[in-house]
């Protein structure tokens, strides 16, 4: 590979980075100007501990609650002496992960919450980058590249998820680029790329006990991907299996069990309910993914193709796909509680990115005019999702069960009562458009399946030697 191209490159994956920054951070603006958005949920929480991991030097929390209840510095609304923080035999700690306040600890302590906000956005941007830099080894040129990485990206839900303090969006970040460098590393040797990439998979459980299960699969793709010798399978298993210890032994110390704090809890379900919400974060008119983002259906019509382009590593993307989004949907607390709509999708759609870049590239090979007016129409739809989430006329907040579909909707207006709707069980299953869209659904996968089989194997493998021309 060329020094021209390596820096071309670069170039094009900082822009990409830099202009999604330059857009999140004026969505914070915006917020920060009308007053809304404040950390709610779990957020307070994330911070509290921060703040105890900044100045006290600890994950016990009992003096940093102690603060916020006098101060109400992260979250003023707390009712009484209710921050989410649980008191055990050992102290006060939280019930969900620890990396995420350990990331932003310095940002908040010496920058403020808004430092922190821009810690979380720098990894939010790291997705942009990472799909121009796929874009590029799939063939694309600069501009290609550009055009296809900022449509994919630069977009709900990861601009309005970018500041929030959830681990949704880092964890689905780690498995991003993980299953890229698997993508984009053709030797079997391990290198420093490699090894950086394995402990940010094996600290996955500590941004949540759900992402266990991905990192696991990330684990047995690399060993089966690299056919690695004895001594490299240790080395590439031992963060994770060193990692998921330690975890299990904070745990029990924590809260007298390996499994943490949900020991005690019944949070998840499997029922026609959790098969709903699993629906909706696909297609539901406020949470699902592919109506956030319609770019992603490039992604879905693509699928068959990316799996006859290289079904190892399509089934890898696939499996940890599944294992993001289908925990979150069987979770009790449908669809991530008083959140941001769509949260318990953005761990997967961000891995999601991937055959959608893959897509993207299919579609500008066959016609330049279906890729440019797919990127165009994109983004004018993501600028119409804006002027709605931008300022106080519509809260994006998760609806629980209003009293009508005019209630629920949060971006379409009258065209709510035309778009699915899986925000309650009891007419889910009864509303025609819920049916509508899940069999366009299906019926646009089968189409890609039908595409696929009529290709040859050399008209959906991509070309990594020769960029396309833009």
């Amino acid at each position: 590979m060329s020094m021209n191209m390596n820096f071309s490159r670069i170039v094009v994956v900082l822009l990409v980075t830099i202009t999604f920054c330059l857009a999140a951070r004026l969505v914070l603006k915006d917020w920060r100007t009308a007053g809304i958005y404040v950390p709610t949920g779990d957020e307070p929480r994330n911070l509290i501990i921060a703040r105890s991991i900044f100045v006290d030097h600890s994950v016990e929390a009992t003096r940093a609650v102690r603060h916020e209840l006098q101060t109400k510095e992260f979250h003023p609304g707390y009712p009484g002496e209710r921050t989410g923080i649980r008191q055990t035999a050992n102290g006060m700690f939280t019930p969900h992960g620890l990396a995420l306040p350990a990331y932003i600890a310095l940002p908040l302590g010496y920058l403020g919450r808004e430092g922190a906000r821009y810690a979380m956005v720098a990894i939010a941007a790291l997705v942009a980058g990472a799909a121009a830099w796929l874009a590029m080894f799939y063939g694309a040129s600069p501009l290609i590249a550009f055009a296809a990485s900022a449509g994919a990206t630069i977009a709900m839900p990861f601009l309005p998820a970018a500041g929030q303090f959830y681990p949704d969006i880092p964890g689905g970040a780690i498995c991003l680029l993980a299953i890229a460098r698997l993508t984009i590393q053709r030797g079997k040797a391990l290198t420093i790329a490699d090894a950086a990439i394995l402990l940010l998979v094996a600290s996955l459980p500590w941004w949540h006990l759900r992402f266990a299960l991905p990192a696991i699969i990330i684990i047995a793709g690399y060993l089966v991907l690299r056919q690695r010798t004895p001594r490299q399978i240790i080395l590439v298993i031992a963060p994770l299996a060193i990692s998921i210890t330690a975890l299990a032994l904070y745990n029990l110390y924590a809260f007298g069990h390996v499994s943490g704090s949900y020991a005690s809890e019944r949070s998840v379900e499997v029922s026609l309910t959790s098969f709903m919400v699993l629906v909706g974060l696909l297609i539901d008119q406020n949470h699902g993914m592919f109506v956030q983002n319609p770019i992603f259906l490039a992604g879905l019509f693509f699928l068959p193709t990316f799996f006859r382009n290289n079904w190892k590593l399509a089934t890898l993307t696939m499996l940890v796909f599944a294992a993001l989004i289908i925990p979150t949907s069987l979770h009790i607390n449908w669809y991530g509680g008083y959140s941001f709509s769509g949260r318990f999708q953005w761990s997967a759609a961000t891995v999601f990115v991937i055959p959608t870049i893959f897509g993207m590239i299919q579609t500008y090979r066959r016609s330049e005019l279906a890729f440019t007016s797919i990127v165009v129409t994109g983004l004018w739809f993501q600028f119409f999702l804006y002027l709605t989430y931008r300022g106080i006329g519509q809260w994006i907040y998760n609806r629980y069960v209003p009293a009508s579909i005019e209630q629920y909707t949060i971006f379409f207006g009258k065209l709510g009562k035309y778009m699915p709707a899986m925000y309650n069980p009891k007419m889910a299953y009864s509303f025609p458009p819920n049916y509508v869209f899940a069999i366009a659904f299906i019926l646009l996968l089968g189409l890609g399946v039908r595409y696929a089989l009529r290709q040859t194997p050399q008209q959906t493998k991509l070309r990594t030697d020769v960029p396309l021309t833009s």
